[in-house]
């Protein structure tokens, strides 16, 4: 069915004989009439319906406000024009390839955003090239484009100064006191030749803040700084924006990236910078943090040198990564952050994953104390009803540490602050630990004090669903770093009406967020190890055994013995102690026996051990149940029968005596006469070098030396009276210097 189509009363239409023809009324047309189609003639005047470009075309086009792009033109009004248009409708203004010339600022509201045709074939700023969209601005000490408001962008276009004096390219800034600007979007774009000002600013002030924004693809050449984010200090923040495919290169920079003021946060991925020397940097932070997943520095001068800085993050910086390669120059971190960048003179700084609590393997837990661990004084915190160890069921050679609170109980425990490390310079830490409980009315969490008083932040608690999980905080640190940080594990059974069981185990702290913790225990290997500091681990009270068999446990490796049973055998079984381990063994009284025996314990001078108060006996594990004695610390000796002190004249009877393997060539003629009853020797020396010193020393069988003197004349006299030496075996030795001229064995025997 033919459709019949009614045009105006009054139609006025040019006709092919070029004549106006005037209707009072209708035109009926037949055939091929649709909505938004209109009559069109071909060459020969032949009419014939076509659908219109511009019928139902919603956007808004630059050209449609009489922008030329020729290069030449001023477009600077139409463009205005143009974007406040796009603006009542919250649209994308539409620029066509061309060459638009552009003396003011361009500002673009809420909701506007600039999209054009391509960034062209020529990096030449003077180009006319139509092959893209290109915006050639010659404005004088301000910027080509001012975005603010939510939803702003611009994407796929040029942007450059041809004018030489333009304070920036794009500027994109929150003023509005209070408000936070959301969802602005860049990407594919090319801005060039800002020789005087900055490619790409972000400025936050008034309290006001920006989130939630994007760039992605855009490449930034031959600028003052490249990219530049100002935050006032006033409360205002940059925060949750994300770089990607981020290239600057060129000449003339200052800086690449520069941060100031307040907060920033922002997340780049893949930037890319190839310069000259920059003259003060090329990513300096003078504030907030970074997260750079691949940065790759490669400087274009060949004059860059090693005193040319990479990254510098200035001491209010905290919490930065950065990964990726560098060229030369310096990497400075004066705030705590993970730099993990390798450059030709230089490379960044890693915190260390290792864990900083000492004992993090809940070891030796004795009369309810953990070493190195406290249960400390809080407001309204006890200890623990119930403290105890079970195995390890989590993660290998860590302990799982049951407390037990009472209903209404609430405690924190703590590494003792002699045992942790300081903070100095780190800014940020992370720590936690695997927990386990069921009871519904405990609160179990993490969390850190601050020692300037400032409060205590706890962490998310754990869900009390009987399971393992890790329960940690990321925290900052306390700005006094002289003061130790004060992690707490806090748990909490106030609202409790009955007990609460709470498992605890690997917990850990590291600084910086960077990086996380190593949970894992890792052994010294055959190839040896480094320490830094003293070696210290767990001590434990144990009381001599009635069966005369020592059984230690492997939680320590100082045992402090208490009781009088002699002991024959230590850990015979050699699955506790592997070969190398060694034990101190420390006895609170006197008359405590130690047996020798090679098959079990193989003591120095093969005599036993008879302990004094407070002495000690090290002993080092051959690993196959057998102990080697390496030192003993006593006043006397440690030897079966100490000599007492009597009235009488007569001591012992002193006898020297020729020891197997201890005789030396002397080079001095030297001669030791006993005196049994005066208790002690004389020494006479003859052929001796008078321009050399000569002293005697005597020691006892394990090496230790007891007595020095030096030799002033040729016949000597020794008076031992003073040592209250115990019977046994002894050495006498003469040196001069450092070279022994007589070395012979003294035995002492009771008379």
């Amino acid at each position: 069915m033919k459709k019949l189509y009614f045009l105006p009363l009054l139609f006025t239409f040019q006709c092919l004989l070029a004549q106006n023809i005037e209707v009072d009324g209708t035109i009926q047309i037949m055939e091929g009439a649709q909505a938004g189609y209109i009559l069109t003639s071909d060459a020969d005047g032949v009419a014939s319906w076509s659908p219109s470009e511009d019928a139902d075309r919603k956007q808004i086009f630059v050209t449609d406000f009489g922008a030329k792009g020729d290069g030449t033109t001023d477009d600077t009004n139409a463009f205005q024009t143009a974007i406040d248009s796009a603006a009542v409708q919250g649209s994308t203004l539409h620029i066509p390839a061309g060459n638009y010339k552009i003396t003011q600022t361009l500002s673009v509201p809420a909701g506007v955003q600039l999209r054009g045709d391509g960034l062209g074939n020529s990096l030449n700023a003077n180009s006319n090239s139509t092959s893209g969209s290109r915006i050639s601005f010659y404005g004088n000490n301000v910027f080509a484009i001012e975005f603010s408001g939510d939803y702003v962008g611009c994407q796929n276009m040029t942007i450059v100064d041809a004018g030489g004096m333009a304070a920036g390219g794009i500027i994109f800034t929150a003023s509005a006191s209070g408000f936070g600007i959301i969802g602005a979007a860049f990407n594919d774009l090319f801005l060039l030749d800002f020789i005087n000002g900055t490619s790409i600013k972000l400025e936050a002030f008034n309290r006001a803040g920006v989130a939630f924004c994007s760039f992605e693809n855009i490449h930034i050449r031959n600028a003052k700084k490249g990219i530049h984010i100002a935050v006032g200090t006033d409360g205002s923040f940059i925060n949750l924006v994300t770089f990607r495919s981020i290239n600057i290169s060129g000449t003339g920079f200052e800086h690449a990236v520069l941060t100031d003021g307040g907060l920033t946060t922002t997340d780049w991925y893949s930037l890319s910078i190839q310069t000259d020397c920059p003259s003060a940097g090329h990513i300096v932070l003078n504030t907030g943090s970074v997260n750079i997943y691949g940065l790759h520095i490669e400087s274009e001068d060949a004059a860059c040198s090693d005193e040319t800085v990479l990254i510098q993050l200035a001491e209010n910086t905290r919490g930065s990564y950065i990964h990726g390669t560098a060229g030369k120059g310096r990497i400075i971190d004066e705030g705590s952050s993970f730099i993990d960048v390798t450059g030709e003179s230089s490379i960044g700084i890693r915190p260390s994953g290792n864990n900083l609590f000492q004992n993090s393997g809940f070891k030796g837990l004795a009369d309810n104390n953990i070493p190195l661990w406290d249960f400390i004084d809080c407001s309204g915190c006890t200890t623990p009803v119930g403290i105890a160890v079970e195995a390890p069921a989590w993660q290998e050679n860590h302990n799982v540490l049951k407390l037990t609170l009472a209903a209404g109980q609430k405690t924190q425990l703590s590494p003792k602050a002699l045992y942790f490390t300081r903070a100095y310079q780190n800014k940020e830490c992370l720590f936690g630990a695997m927990m386990k409980s069921d009871a519904s009315d405990v609160v179990v969490s993490v969390g850190y004090e601050r020692c300037s008083g400032a409060g205590f932040s706890a962490s998310s608690a754990h869900p009390n669903d009987n399971n393992w999980h890790f329960v940690g905080k990321p925290s900052e640190m306390d700005p006094d770093n002289t003061c130790p940080p004060k992690p707490r594990f806090v748990l909490d059974n106030s609202a409790g009406s009955s007990p609460a069981v709470v498992y605890l185990t690997t917990p850990s702290f590291v600084f910086s967020r960077g990086e996380k913790p190593a949970l894992a225990a890792g052994p010294i290997t055959t190839a040896g190890g480094i320490m830094t500091g003293t070696l210290t681990t767990a001590m434990l009270e144990v009381a001599s055994p009635a069966d005369n068999t020592l059984q230690l446990t492997a939680d320590a490796n100082v045992f402090q013995l208490s009781g009088d049973n002699t002991i024959h055998r230590i850990n015979p079984s050699i699955d506790i102690f592997a070969q190398g381990t060694m034990i101190t063994l420390l006895f609170e009284s006197s008359g405590l026996a130690v047996t020798h025996d090679d098959s079990s314990i193989k003591l120095l001078g093969a005599t036993n051990y008879v302990s004094e108060t407070y002495s000690t006996l090290k002993l080092l594990s051959l690993g196959d149940g057998v102990w080697q004695e390496i030192d003993r610390n006593c006043a006397s000796g440690c030897a079966p029968a100490p000599f007492k002190e009597t009235s009488e004249t007569s001591k012992e009877t002193i006898i020297l005596t020729q020891p197997v393997n201890l005789a030396t060539t002397p080079k001095t003629a030297v001669k030791i006469y006993p005196n049994p009853t005066k208790y002690g020797i004389h020494v006479a020396l003859s052929e001796i070098d008078q321009n050399k010193t000569y002293r005697v020393q005597l020691m006892d069988s394990s090496g230790r030396t007891l007595f020095i003197k030096a030799l002033d004349t040729s016949t000597n006299w020794i008076d031992f009276t003073a040592l209250n030496l115990a019977a046994g075996r002894y050495q006498v030795q003469v040196l001069t210097e450092n070279e022994a001229v007589y070395n012979n064995g003294l035995i002492i025997v009771p008379n």
